[in-house]
C-alpha cells in the first residue's frame, strides 16, 4: 500500500476530528476543553501533512514506516468515529439539562407565587429554603430565616407542639396540624401545617418540607360565629323565659277568670230555673222561651269554662310516661261513646296500632276529643264509618282517625287547632272550639306533630305523631 495515500487519509481524518471537536463547543458549552482537543488533533494532522509534503517533494529519501502510518490511520479513524458518536450523547445531556432548568424555573415560580407558605429544612431542623409568602407571613426577610430552626419562630407552648410533631415526622407521619407562629412584630399567626418528611435510600430521616396555610381569617370567622351563637343562645334563653312567664300569666289569668265565672253562671242558671219552676204561671210563652234560652246559654258557657280550665291545666300538669297499648285505649274510648249514644249506628274499624310511650291520661284525652269530633261530624251520614290506624315512620309513630263525615275546606286547615276556632256554626254542630287546641297541646308536650286533611262532604282525617322516645316539652 502507498505510504503517501495512508498519510493523506490520516491528515483528512484528523482534520475532520478537529472540526467535530470544535462543533461540540456549541453543544456542550465547554469551549476550553474542546479547543485544546481540536488543537492537539490539528497538530498531529499538520505534522503528517509536513511529512507528506517532504515525501512528495523528494526531500525525504527514506519514507515513513507503513505499519506505523496504518496504525495512525486507524487511530485517526477511531478518533473521528468516537467524536461523531459522542456528539449526540452530549446533545442529549444538554437538552436534559435545559429541560431540567425549565422545570426548576417553572416550579420555582409556582412555589414563589403560591398563596401558602413553604419551608424546607434539613435533618437537624435548620431551614434551608422558604418562599416569599412565608417571608410575608412571618415578617422576616429570607436572609433572616435561612439557617435558623423553626423553633426560633415559636413561643414555648408551640415549641412543645413542634417537638411532638418532629417525633411523628421521623416516624413518617404526614398528618396536618395547627400551630401558632410568632411573627417579627410579635403577632401570633394561626396556621395549618401540612408536613412531608423525607428519607434517604437507607430509610434515614433527611428533613422534609411543609406547606403552611394562614388561617387567621378562618379563626376570626369561627370566633365571630361562636360569639353570635352565644348571643343568640342568650337571646333565646331570655325570650323563652319571657314566653314562659307570659304563658304562665295567661294560664293563671285564664284559670282565674274561668273559675271566677262559675259562681255568677251558677247564680244565673239557678235563678232562671227558679223563675221557670216557681213563677211559670206568671210568664207567657215568649217569656218562658227567653228563660230557657238563658239556661241553655249558661250551660254552654259552663262547658266552655270547663274546656278553658282543662286547656290551662295542661300547661301545669306533670306527665307520667308509661307504655300505652294504643289499640286497646282507642277501643275503650269508642265503647264509652257507644254507651253514651246508644241510638247512633257507628261502624268502627281499628287497624293495628304501634304501641306508644307517653302519659296515658293525656293520650286518652286525645282519643276522646278526636273520636267525639268524628262521631259528631258523621251524625248526618246514614252509615257513619270511623277508621283508626297507625304506622311507624323513621323515629316516630304516626296515628290517624278517619271519618266519612261532613269534612272541611282545606283552605281553612290552619284554623282547626286554634283555640275558639270553629269551621261550623253552633246551630249545625255543638262545641266550644277548644277540643282540637287541647289535642295539639297534648301532642306538642309529647314532642309530636298534629295535622289534618279533609274535603267538604268527603270526610276528614286527623293525624298525630308520638316519638319512639317521648319527652316533655312543657
Amino acid at each position: 500500500m502507498n505510504v503517501a495515500l495512508v498519510l493523506t487519509i490520516s491528515v483528512l481524518l484528523q482534520f475532520a476530528a478537529a472540526i467535530l471537536a470544535l462543533r461540540l463547543i456549541r453543544i456542550t458549552g465547554r469551549r476550553r476543553a474542546w479547543v485544546l482537543i481540536a488543537i492537539g488533533i490539528s497538530i498531529m494532522a499538520i505534522r503528517r501533512f509536513i511529512t507528506l509534503s517532504h515525501m512528495l517533494s523528494g526531500e525525504i529519501t527514506h519514507p515513513p514506516d507503513l505499519i506505523a502510518e496504518l496504525v495512525a490511520l486507524v487511530t485517526s479513524a477511531l478518533m473521528v468515529v468516537g467524536v461523531a458518536l459522542i456528539a449526540p450523547l452530549f446533545l442529549s445531556i444538554k437538552r436534559s439539562e435545559e429541560a431540567l432548568r425549565e422545570s426548576e424555573e417553572k416550579y420555582r415560580k409556582l412555589v414563589e407565587t403560591m398563596n401558602e407558605g413553604l419551608a424546607v429544612r434539613d435533618e437537624n431542623g435548620l431551614i434551608t429554603y422558604i418562599n416569599d409568602r412565608l417571608c410575608e407571613m412571618w415578617g422576616y426577610s429570607r436572609d433572616e430565616i435561612i439557617g435558623r430552626t423553626v423553633s426560633d419562630f415559636l413561643d414555648e407552648t408551640n415549641q412543645n407542639i413542634m417537638r411532638e410533631q418532629m417525633v411523628r415526622r421521623k416516624k413518617g407521619e404526614r398528618v396536618p396540624y395547627e400551630i401558632k407562629w410568632t411573627a417579627k412584630d410579635g403577632q401570633k399567626i394561626p396556621t395549618i401545617v401540612s408536613p412531608a418528611p423525607l428519607f434517604d435510600a437507607g430509610g434515614h430521616f433527611g428533613g422534609g418540607f411543609a406547606v403552611i396555610t394562614d388561617i387567621t381569617e378562618r379563626k376570626r370567622a369561627e370566633e365571630e360565629i361562636l360569639r353570635l351563637n352565644a348571643e343568640l343562645e342568650q337571646r333565646v334563653i331570655e325570650r323563652t323565659t319571657q314566653l314562659e312567664t307570659v304563658n304562665k300569666e295567661l294560664e293563671a289569668f285564664s284559670y282565674s277568670v274561668s273559675h271566677d265565672l262559675r259562681a255568677p253562671l251558677r247564680a244565673i242558671n239557678g235563678f232562671s230555673g227558679a223563675l221557670i219552676e216557681d213563677y211559670s204561671d206568671k210568664f207567657d210563652a215568649e217569656g218562658k222561651r227567653l228563660l230557657n234560652i238563658i239556661r241553655s246559654n249558661t250551660k254552654k258557657m259552663g262547658q266552655l269554662i270547663d274546656d278553658l280550665l282543662a286547656f290551662s291545666r295542661l300547661g301545669r300538669q306533670q306527665m307520667a310516661a308509661s307504655d300505652v297499648d294504643m289499640g286497646e285505649l282507642a277501643k275503650a274510648v269508642f265503647d264509652e261513646f257507644k254507651t253514651i249514644s246508644p241510638g247512633q249506628s257507628l261502624q268502627l274499624d281499628i287497624q293495628e296500632l304501634p304501641p306508644a310511650h307517653g302519659d296515658r291520661a293525656m293520650i286518652r284525652q286525645v282519643f276522646v276529643n278526636l273520636l267525639s269530633n268524628a262521631i259528631k261530624f258523621t251524625r248526618p251520614e246514614e252509615t257513619p264509618i270511623i277508621e283508626i290506624g297507625g304506622y311507624v315512620e323513621e323515629n316516630e309513630n304516626i296515628y290517624y282517625i278517619k271519618d266519612n263525615g261532613v269534612g272541611f275546606d282545606m283552605q281553612y286547615v290552619d284554623k282547626l287547632f286554634g283555640i275558639f276556632q270553629r269551621l261550623h256554626s253552633v246551630e249545625e254542630f255543638e262545641g266550644t272550639g277548644v277540643g282540637l287546641a287541647i289535642v295539639q297541646r297534648i301532642i306538642h308536650r309529647h314532642g309530636g306533630r298534629v295535622w289534618a286533611e279533609g274535603k267538604v262532604n268527603g270526610g276528614a282525617t286527623f293525624y298525630f305523631t308520638l316519638p319512639r322516645e317521648t319527652r316533655d316539652e312543657g
